[in-house]
């Protein structure tokens, strides 16, 4: 784009919701004037805005002229062209016909409206359908892994948990086996108990 008459590199950032500009584009005869725009990029990181002005612009490809609004930055980075000039200006298109805009903001999602939206995502042990067949690496030598420490605080809820999952999830061994993986227990919230098999690193397994 040229901007009084100087050609200025600039960047079409279709997920840029404004338009930046560095002050040293400015010229002499632009106005900035005070704003409360905060601009945050992808790293989260903010950028200190100066202010915010309107920018005469003329593409000279198409010899056509625009007048922008920018943010002025006191950075030495690319001009941006937002999403909305963009497109104003013929640069990139959308196709709204193929795009599902939705209205709702995450903040207004609360646990108890997703379970109500979606009840059987919640209900049962979400099992797969189908039989997990497991292959154990031929060459894999059998192993007894020493068990874990369980925290006291721990050990009537873990009890709790194994009586729950005896009903229809696993099943109890009290003869001796070849293979046996360490348990391991973590507390993912103050009602939530986090139970896994802590993984025999010698052996392979195929899922199929």
């Amino acid at each position: 784009m040229e901007i009084a008459s100087e050609l200025v590199k600039m960047q079409v950032d279709s997920g840029a919701s404004c338009n930046v500009l560095p002050c040293k584009f400015l010229s002499r005869d632009s106005n900035t004037e005070k704003t409360s725009l905060k601009l945050t990029m992808c790293s989260k990181t903010n950028l200190k805005v100066l202010g915010v002005a309107k920018i005469s612009l003329r593409n000279p490809k198409n010899k056509k002229k625009y007048r922008a609004e920018f943010a002025i930055i006191d950075k030495d980075y690319t001009p941006l062209l937002g999403s909305s000039a963009a497109q104003q200006m013929g640069l990139t298109t959308v196709q709204q016909e193929n795009i599902l805009q939705v209205k709702e903001s995450y903040q207004e999602l609360s646990m108890e409206r997703i379970t109500a939206t979606y009840p059987n995502v919640f209900q049962g042990l979400g099992c797969m359908e189908g039989a997990l067949h497991l292959e154990v690496d031929k060459s894999a030598l059998p192993s007894v892994m020493p068990p874990c420490h369980v925290p006291l605080t721990l050990k009537e809820r873990l009890k709790e948990e194994l009586a729950r999952l005896e009903a229809n999830v696993i099943k109890r061994e009290e003869e001796p086996t070849d293979w046996v993986s360490s348990l391991v227990v973590t507390e993912e919230c103050a009602s939530t108990l986090s139970i896994l098999i802590k993984p025999l690193r010698e052996t392979t397994i195929r899922y199929q």
